[in-house]
């Protein structure tokens, strides 16, 4: 992914994907990950490198707590999320 820094949008939404690759922190100018419809449960550590991340989209996954990377993401000013329900039977395509 070095030769994608430069990259700042990146949409992988309803993509069925249950992890993200670390290298993912890498991407250092990226201002917009849209995520939501795909099978997260987790967030790579690496994401705390994400230093001009502002909008950052989890809806539609399978969290069932807000993931502490989070708080790492100083510059991020729009965060869509909800919680799946331990009894929640979504599926999400």
């Amino acid at each position: 992914m070095t030769s994608l820094k430069s990259l700042q949008r990146l949409y992988l939404n309803s993509n069925k994907l249950k992890s993200l690759p670390n290298a993912i922190g890498e991407l250092t100018s990226l201002k917009s990950l849209l995520l939501s419809g795909n099978r997260l449960s987790k967030l790579p550590t690496s994401m705390k490198n994400l230093i001009s991340l502002e909008e950052l989209d989890l809806r539609y996954n399978r969290f069932n707590h807000l993931p502490e990377i989070l708080q790492s993401l100083r510059s991020l000013k729009k965060l869509n999320f909800d919680l799946m329900e331990r009894d929640d039977e979504r599926v999400w395509a």
